[in-house]
């Protein structure tokens, strides 16, 4: 276990830049926001890297402009979000080729996160994985030799004719300067079961068993089996900051949160992290 109270406590493998890989705007501040912080201050790279824009998420009511574009709100408030955090390097997975959507959600009867039954057919968990794969690989400025070259069409945010393979190089050459020394995502579970948090984990976890980059993953915090602690109260202002960003996911109060759907959940005073690889 580590239980760090300043930046030498941090793992040596995060000294060459950390890419966080998330699946909605807002999960990186519910999840990492104190880890995302202590990077920050210890002027190690952070790169985050969001897979969908959330447009499928419920609405804290009255946050929203009747008629107001959901994707742009939710992208500026997951820029706000960054700066108060500290991060300067951000991108979507596909950026400049396509846009994964998000895949939706219902709440089973566990009480879990299960699929929508209208996905959308350019959702995330429709994506080949070899072709979300190639786009993280992008990002992270690594391109696999084998990286389909298929033409993806109307999937794609730019020409029809732009290839995974071709469009991954060009990212790949744009964003080299971020390879990380490590990744950050999801445990196998998602935390609670949505499937784009399963669809990143899973990608995650391959893209760094190919690379062999170290992963850890989010655990609850209430976990004892972990290899990082981050206590929330030493980046107290930087955390609620990005918090308050995302008006349109849920509320703060001074020790908890509403989400949009009305759950409640208190504020965690710590993040935990197990490598998993």
């Amino acid at each position: 276990m580590t239980n760090p109270s300043g930046t030498g406590a941090l793992p040596a493998e995060f000294a060459a830049g950390v890419a966080f890989v998330h699946a909605h705007p807002d999960d990186e501040t519910l999840t990492t926001s104190a880890l995302i912080a202590a990077l920050a201050e210890a002027e190690i790279p952070v790169t985050v890297i969001t897979a969908t824009r959330g447009e499928r998420g419920e609405i804290v009511p009255g946050s929203v402009p009747e008629g107001a574009d959901l994707t742009s709100v939710r992208a500026e408030e997951l820029r706000a979000a960054l700066a108060a955090l500290g991060v300067t390097r951000h991108h979507y997975l596909g950026e400049g080729r396509r846009h994964y959507r998000d895949s939706g959600m219902v709440w089973g009867a566990d009480g879990r996160a299960a699929p929508a039954p209208d996905r959308d057919p350019e959702a995330l968990t429709a994506a080949d994985p070899d072709e979300v794969d190639a786009d993280l690989r992008a990002l992270l400025g690594v391109v696999s030799a084998a990286a389909p070259a298929a033409s993806v069409g109307s999937a794609s945010s730019a020409a029809p004719s732009a290839s995974v393979g071709s469009a991954a190089s060009a990212a790949s050459a744009t964003f080299a300067t971020s390879a990380p020394g490590a990744l950050v995502t999801y445990d196998s579970d998602g935390g609670y079961g949505h499937p784009d948090h399963l669809a990143t984990h899973e990608a995650t976890l391959r893209v760094a068993t190919a690379l062999d980059l170290p992963l850890f993953v989010v655990l609850d915090p209430t976990d004892t089996d972990f290899d990082l602690e981050i206590r929330r109260d030493a980046h107290t202002a930087r955390v609620r900051a990005a918090h308050a960003a995302h008006a349109s996911q849920f509320s703060l109060a001074e020790t908890s949160i509403t989400h949009s759907g009305g759950q409640h959940q208190d504020l965690q005073a710590v993040e935990r992290y197990r490598r998993l690889r």
